[in-house]
């Protein structure tokens, strides 16, 4: 027996009614119909946590409602949707699979795996759409990419629609115009999606006062500051059981687990979420869903729990709507650009749910960059489609400029003709200069410095440097530190202190560390290969602390006027960093992870100067 095409229909209706909601339904409506004769690809934006699955579910039914009665009543041609996943996780594939479960037609796979589950599951049909979720992941040389969907989307199934769902959609927005993702034959749209009013998310979230900014010095969890004790007192002083979540650099997570038990934390209440992190005992690791069990059950017995994760810890998490109620605070010192809001904590916190208490400690520049661009997108692409990437891009570029923030994950290549570019600037790495800490040197008493950080790299440069003076008997002339030392310094005397012709990159060095404290107090991001001291043959990678020491006690070898800072020039520096007046003040840059956007930009800024090299941008979803 046959069933009728009404039956077909009306069991998608059923599948639409009672598995998205309203808001879900419209953006996929508007996405399906924005595909035409002229139109093979368009891009959905998504809120973070904002409900994409609703939207892949509500397009695979639209898809197979848009199918002939003949069609859609022939067995043979039921599997016509193809849903990707940019990353190949289990857990996430697990995930969608049950997510999309309700749409028979739809086969659930990654960009590992598609073409073996085309060849085995589509055996009658190609697919006659190709919805791919998270397609802003893949920024980096290491990363997914998409050169298999492309030849095959262009080569094996021209006829085929291709729907990318994200919320970071401005990275695939200059791909998409530089016809790096999509080719001069597919024209693309842009959808957005709008939530509907019991959404809580980034906009709502600054809108109640939730994000608290982190500068330079309060990044570093480690380091004391107001940041870090209201973040400590929120918790503690919550009344009742919940959880934060803590996100700090690689080869971080055991001193934060330490630093939470010195401030009173229980340990058996503090877990570290990841595998295989440097630092951490294996004992001391548990995977997310572990985690959300020892949640439950601390629930049942009115326990606050911290986790703590590191930066690159499993994307696509979502907590789930409870959990999200009754999380306190958060922390997240490794935000850098705008794509990383969305993996960040806070991009972790938003969906539906009423909780408007929590505190989100994090790059606030970040946040309102993304709150302004979400905002321009819901005003002009949540009712209909638009294919004015162009225009989307310069307003995406401006609003970047104006927080600035970085936006696009873009790296450079040499299209053709000869480079001076050397060809070790292709061999560079950037990092990310994690905080900074300013400390009076106190070298004529025995003085606790963890009245200013508990980091232990940073006290160890500070016990390093103190060494090396006092040893020095505190004589005026050059010093240097053991060659094993894990600090780079720069003993600023009388001639680099102001001296605009002894000046390196960035002026003088009162100047340049001045500069480089503002940037990172406005939270910007700065390459930590810029901060080290200037010198030949230093390796960022083998070191982790800048230091600058500005004393009495340096003296230059330079035939000049002004060898040897004076004290008033001492007592400059601490009134301009904020620290009581020494003979001495110590200023410590630490490194933070490798950043391949950094090393992007870097690339980019050496093939510009190269002005008989034509440039092409590649980013995340260039073919190479």
């Amino acid at each position: 027996m046959t069933i009728s095409a009404d039956k077909h229909r009306e069991q998608l209706r059923h599948v639409l009614d009672t598995k998205s909601f309203p808001h879900q339904r419209f953006a996929a409506k508007n996405a399906f119909a924005a595909l035409d004769i002229d139109c093979r690809t368009v891009i959905v934006a998504a809120e973070m946590q904002s409900g994409k699955s609703g939207v892949a579910l509500s397009l695979a039914c639209f898809q197979r409602d848009s199918l002939t009665d003949e069609q859609i009543t022939d067995r043979k041609l039921l599997k016509d949707t193809l849903y990707l996943l940019t990353m190949p996780d289990t857990a996430l594939l697990s995930q969608a699979s049950d997510d999309l479960k309700p749409c028979h037609n739809a086969v659930v796979s990654n960009l590992t795996h598609f073409e073996n589950d085309i060849l085995s599951k589509f055996s009658h049909t190609k697919p006659k759409l190709i919805i791919v979720d998270e397609c802003h992941y893949g920024s980096s040389e290491k990363a997914v990419r998409y050169e298999k969907l492309f030849s095959y989307i262009e080569e094996k199934n021209p006829e085929c629609s291709v729907i990318f769902i994200s919320a970071t959609p401005l990275s695939a927005l200059l791909a998409a115009e530089n016809e790096a993702i999509l080719r001069r034959n597919l024209k693309t749209k842009l959808v957005f999606h709008k939530a509907s009013s019991d959404y809580h998310g980034i906009r709502q979230m600054m809108s109640n006062g939730q994000v608290i900014g982190l500068g330079g010095r309060e990044k570093n969890i480690m380091n004391k500051s107001e940041a870090r004790e209201r973040f400590f007192d929120k918790i503690k002083s919550h009344g009742s059981s919940g959880w934060a979540l803590m996100r700090v650099p690689s080869g971080s997570a055991m001193n934060a687990k330490e630093l939470l038990i010195k401030n009173g934390f229980d340990s058996s209440d503090i877990y570290i979420i990841g595998r295989s992190l440097s630092g951490v005992p294996d004992h001391e690791l548990i995977d997310i869903d572990d985690f959300k069990v020892e949640y439950e059950q601390a629930m049942l017995f009115g326990r606050k729990l911290v986790a703590v994760t590191v930066a690159g810890v499993r994307a696509g998490i979502n907590f789930g709507q409870e959990m999200k109620e009754n999380l306190i605070a958060s922390w997240d010192s490794t935000v850098s650009s705008i794509a990383a809001i969305v993996q960040a904590n806070i991009g972790r916190a938003c969906g539906y749910h009423a909780n408007k208490s929590a505190l989100h400690f994090t790059n606030k520049h970040g946040v309102k960059a993304y709150a302004d661009i979400v905002d321009f997108l819901e005003a002009n692409c949540s009712t209909h489609a638009t294919d004015d990437l162009n225009g989307l891009r310069e307003e995406f570029e401006r609003i970047c400029g104006a927080h600035e923030i970085r936006g696009l994950d873009v790296g450079a290549r040499v299209n053709s003709g000869a480079s001076k570019v050397p060809a070790k600037a292709f061999d560079y790495k950037a990092y990310e200069t994690d905080s900074y800490l300013v400390v009076p040197a106190h070298l004529h008493e025995d003085f606790c410095f963890t009245k200013y950080t508990d980091d232990p790299e940073l006290l160890d440069a500070i016990a390093t440097i103190r060494n090396v003076l006092i040893k020095d008997n505190f004589s005026v002339g050059r010093h240097s530190l053991p060659q094993k030392s894990n600090v780079i310094a720069s003993w600023v005397n009388g001639d680099t202190f102001d001296n605009p012709e002894k000046a390196i990159a960035g002026g003088p060095a009162f100047q340049r560390v001045s500069n480089l404290i503002v940037s990172l107090d406005k939270e910007l991001h700065v390459r930590f290969n810029d901060v080290i001291p200037a010198g030949g043959g230093i390796d960022p990678a083998k070191n982790r602390i800048a230091a600058y020491i500005f004393s009495v006690y340096n003296k230059s070898s330079r035939q000049v006027d002004k060898k040897v800072m004076t004290q008033a020039d001492v007592n400059d520096v601490a009134s301009a960093f904020d620290v009581d007046p020494d003979d001495t003040i110590i200023v410590l840059f630490k490194r933070g992870d490798e950043n391949q956007e950094l090393t992007n930009q870097y690339i980019n800024e050496m093939l510009e100067k190269a002005s008989k090299s034509k440039i092409v941008e590649a980013n995340k979803f260039q073919r190479i």
